[in-house]
């Protein structure tokens, strides 16, 4: 538990650090006061509209302010009749919907909404940008970095196996989400627990090889050109298809339960292909115009 406070403490410091609030605080029954401050209001990113929060589909907008979702991501197939009728009835309202996944769209447009697919917020900033948050190298000789979410003991005994057959420390991030998974009790040569978002940037960037079922953890290996393997993790897999199908490599998520350890020794690191690049350039400008446009409407 010790190690956990930690962690948190290093969380919150980094939030007061790095991201600005506004000065009140609003609640479920006071967020209609922010009509009175803002002129625009933005959904997204991350999960947004995987929960049933109608504040979360920004029900309380006044009908004479911007309105509209950047990167909203839902991470739910099939979607659900209570999150239909929601999303049917307050959507319509917004001037303009952009989802993180590509398959939302799709999801959408299904209900009559048309929405399009923008890039992560996190893909908006590149490596150059990313660097001036991250912290300095905290593991110096080399490592293999093992980020996972999911309670899945097998990946762990994979992570494992990989890291001793390359001859390498396994650095891990034990009890994630604050929850006590067994699986993460023995998985580690170096378990580190006072990281903040900062730090969790510099272990990607400095990693050798990044071993997750994370989607952010797959974002970072791809800004920073990273050898990474990632692992399904139902039921976010929809976010982790997209972000590989942008890059043009749909095929390198693996299943641990079919996934063997000299499957994983075979695949290379291969630097992303030029295709790729001037697809990831193209989103990303696409993506800036989405936002610039449903600012100045």
């Amino acid at each position: 538990q010790a190690g956990l406070d930690a962690r948190q403490r290093a969380m919150d410091e980094f939030i007061r650090r790095n991201i600005p609030f506004s000065p009140e605080i609003y609640d479920r029954k006071t967020i209609s006061k922010a009509n009175l401050r803002y002129s625009a209001f933005i959904a997204g990113s991350d999960q947004i509209w995987s929960a049933f929060s109608r504040t979360n589909l920004l029900d309380f907008v006044a009908a004479d302010k911007k309105k509209f979702a950047y990167a909203a991501s839902i991470a739910r197939d099939p979607l659900g009749e209570i999150r239909e009728k929601l999303f049917k009835e307050l959507l319509p309202s917004f001037q303009a919907v952009s989802v993180r996944e590509r398959g939302s769209v799709a999801q959408l447009a299904d209900l009559g909404i048309q929405a399009q697919w923008v890039l992560d917020p996190c893909l908006m900033l590149d490596r150059t940008e990313w660097d001036t948050v991250r912290s300095e190298r905290l593991v110096q000789e080399p490592y293999i970095f093992g980020y996972f979410l999911g309670n899945a003991p097998k990946l762990r005994k994979l992570a494992t196996e990989y890291a001793g057959r390359k001859g390498l420390k396994l650095v891990t991030l034990p009890y994630l989400q604050k929850r006590f998974l067994n699986a993460d009790r023995d998985c580690g040569d170096i378990q580190l627990f006072d990281v903040s978002p900062a730090d969790f940037i510099s272990l990607i960037c400095f990693a050798d090889t990044v071993l997750t079922d994370s989607f952010h953890g797959s974002v970072f290996s791809y800004l920073y050109r990273k050898h990474f393997l990632v692992f399904g993790r139902q039921p976010m897999n929809m976010r982790i298809e997209s972000l590989l199908h942008l890059f043009g490599e749909s095929d390198k998520m693996l299943d641990y339960d079919k996934t063997s350890l000299q499957d994983m020794l075979n695949i290379s690191h291969a630097p992303l292909s030029e295709e790729a690049e001037k697809r990831f350039a193209e989103m990303k400008a696409s993506s800036r115009a989405f936002l610039l446009q449903n600012l100045a409407d």
